[in-house]
């Protein structure tokens, strides 16, 4: 793996946050509990974001005029980048009922086929 320590530790949290989420979001929207289903897609989010600051990935980057990064740095940088979008796809997914064209557009970004884009693939 390529983190360790503490950013093991956030990984993994960040990784549990995603996992299960669409189950979560898909029973609170059956029972019609959409500020609750909400909350849980913004607790994620949320926890992207706090993952992604922590692991400042701007700092492994290629830069003008410095040596290349390490195989090691490129690895995390592809980890973070990966773990960031893929928490960003989800919640789009989870979000599509009720902010279709927000969701659209971002999926639409992301280049999500549209037959990509059920609850079943939020996983």
């Amino acid at each position: 793996t390529c983190f360790s320590g503490e950013s093991l530790i956030q990984a993994n949290k960040f990784v549990e946050s995603i996992n299960g989420i669409s189950e979560t979001v898909d029973g609170l929207y059956a029972k019609c509990e959409f500020r609750q289903a909400f909350d849980e897609i913004f607790k994620v989010l949320h926890t992207a974001n706090q993952f992604f600051q922590t692991e400042t990935p701007w700092t492994l980057c290629p830069k003008a005029n410095a040596p290349p990064p390490s195989a090691s740095d490129l690895s995390r940088l592809d980890a973070i980048l990966y773990l960031s979008f893929e928490a960003l796809r989800v919640c789009a997914i989870l979000l599509q009922p009720v902010l279709p064209k927000a969701s659209s557009l971002l999926l639409d970004k992301f280049s999500v086929p549209s037959d990509r884009r059920s609850f079943a693939e939020a996983q």
